[in-house]
């Protein structure tokens, strides 16, 4: 089953992130990138639309003079995320296809990484994962005070028991 957004709702989103999106472009152009978002996909489109979405300029809050790319794996996915649809999200979005397709998500996750152009890499091993409005702005925050921090986010879950304690 392939699972496709609608013409109208691609539309949609290309114009509400336009305005943020070329905010974005030029700031990327006036300086150095400052985070590099390496998201993992493998077989969860729906999962991969919603998280991207979350790593836009416009769900960002106050995001406003800080850099990033979002590099998107896609991992050997049976139905392949299309290069077109990963650059809908905005400028900053970049489809990376491993060399190797191998079962564990680290080597690809490692290729990318060596592609990030920010001063930081986020990693996202797990594509499914909505990042909140304002994490953008605090990591920012956390780096500025202390450049040699590690920040990790917490994850929460929705729903019943987190996945691995769930029957």
């Amino acid at each position: 089953l392939t699972v496709r957004m609608s013409e109208a709702s691609d539309a949609a989103r290309l114009e509400a992130t336009q305005d943020a999106a070329s905010k974005q472009t030029a700031m990327n152009q006036d300086g150095p990138i400052q985070f590099s978002f390496v998201v993992n996909f493998y077989n969860m489109r729906r999962e991969a639309e919603r998280t991207l979405t979350a790593l836009t300029s416009s769900y960002q809050r106050d995001a406003e003079g800080i850099s990033w790319e979002v590099l998107c794996i896609d991992n050997g996915s049976d139905l392949p995320l299309e290069e077109d649809w990963i650059k809908s999200f905005g400028p900053q979005f970049r489809l990376i296809r491993p060399s190797r397709k191998l079962p564990s998500p680290c080597f690809a996750m490692n290729e990318a990484a060596r592609l990030a152009r920010g001063r930081y890499i986020a990693l996202m091993i797990d594509g499914a994962h909505v990042v909140t409005p304002g994490a953008i702005r605090e990591a920012a925050d956390a780096f500025a005070e202390r450049p040699d921090a590690i920040v990790g986010l917490r994850q929460w879950f929705f729903g019943g028991d987190q996945r691995w304690l769930s029957a």
